[in-house]
């Protein structure tokens, strides 16, 4: 058993791996039976997201990702910017237009493709590219060259150089598979982080972003993302699709995937926020008839608890009873026991 000594808040605990975190004193820890690991710097209250792998954190100015072996790396890769390119005299191109960009790599891991520089070749050139850009991130290992076919502007894998090479030659060899990060934005930090299906959502302001399926660390500022009317303080995925709160109430986004989601407003209550949790049938009371096994959200509005269903339904079981105010809550589940602590 740990006593927090100090300034502490956002105490949680993963459901996949059981380790127990909370900030104290400005410094994310975890908490063991030993002690207390610092993690990082936490400038904020910090809201968590347990994916398959890794277990992902964000404060209101940093996200990061806390790996298996203990690591606790940045989440995203820099969008970089190309310094510029050249025509040589030697390499073996086409005559031609040709587009060139960058990425940054971690190991396996691309982050966003750079703007695309264009640079004109005479027949049996090459293309210099200049200024290649040193990181800012010290966990990037490695930079990617891309270039397009004469008058293209599809960008094909051309090159991996070492972090720190500030000048390459790309000629007529053979290029590689299409990019897969072109127009894609590095994921910010946000109030709230979610893991449904393969993606991550980052709850900022009024938005509702979403990450590329399996690609946490970026998303498309054309389509990866929903707006509400008012800055959103719940996220709980479920089976059918995810629940959103704000002060409007709560909605539900229904659907497979993000492209094919049905907005349905189901109420007007607000939910307190950061009083939410994940919950399964087998946590609540069986006389609600929530099926077995069944993936649900838990959390605190004006008439006591709400439950979403994993068909996404609202059940208030507590709503003739109860009437509640209160700016914020936490909610831990004790068996069949939800308790809250409110403010």
């Amino acid at each position: 058993m740990s006593v927090l000594v100090g300034n502490a808040h956002s105490l949680w605990t993963s459901q996949r791996t059981g380790q127990t975190f909370a900030v104290v004193d400005g410094m994310l820890n975890l908490l063991t039976a030993d002690g207390a690991t610092p993690l990082a710097p936490a400038d904020s209250e910090v809201t968590f997201a347990d994916l398959v792998d890794r277990i992902v954190f964000s404060t209101r100015s940093a996200i990061h990702q806390l790996l298996p072996n203990g690591a606790v790396l940045p989440l995203t890769l820099e969008k970089p910017g190309l310094g510029g390119a050249v025509a040589s005299g030697a390499g073996g191109l086409h005559a031609g237009r040709y587009a060139v960009a960058v990425s940054f790599l971690r190991g396996a891991e691309e982050g966003p493709l750079s703007d695309m520089t264009y640079v004109d070749v005479a027949e049996g050139g090459g293309i210099e590219a200049q200024g290649v850009p040193f990181p800012v991130d010290s966990t990037v290992t490695g930079v990617r060259l891309y270039r397009s076919h004469p008058g293209g502007d599809v960008m094909f894998r051309a090159a991996d150089i070492p972090s720190g090479l500030s000048v390459y030659v790309l000629g007529a060899g053979a290029l590689g598979a299409p990019a897969e990060t072109q127009y894609l934005q590095p994921m910010p930090p946000g109030r709230i982080v979610r893991n449904w299906r393969g993606r991550l959502l980052v709850a900022r302001g009024r938005s509702l972003l979403i990450s590329e399926p399996m690609r946490y660390g970026v998303f498309s500022p054309r389509h990866g993302f929903i707006q509400e009317a008012h800055p959103i303080s719940l996220v709980r995925p479920v089976e059918s699709g995810v629940f959103v709160g704000s002060r409007a109430g709560v909605a539900f986004y229904r659907g497979d995937r993000p492209g094919d989601w049905s907005r349905v407003q189901l109420g007007s209550e607000a939910p307190v926020p950061n009083s939410d949790v994940e919950a399964f049938s087998s946590d609540l009371s069986p006389k609600l008839e929530l099926g077995d096994g069944a993936r649900c959200a838990l959390w605190l509005g004006v008439k006591g608890y709400v439950i979403g269903t994993a068909d996404g339904q609202l059940m208030q079981p507590q709503a003739r009873r109860m009437v509640l105010h209160a700016q914020r809550g936490r909610t831990a589940l004790l068996g069949r026991q939800a308790v809250t602590i409110v403010s």
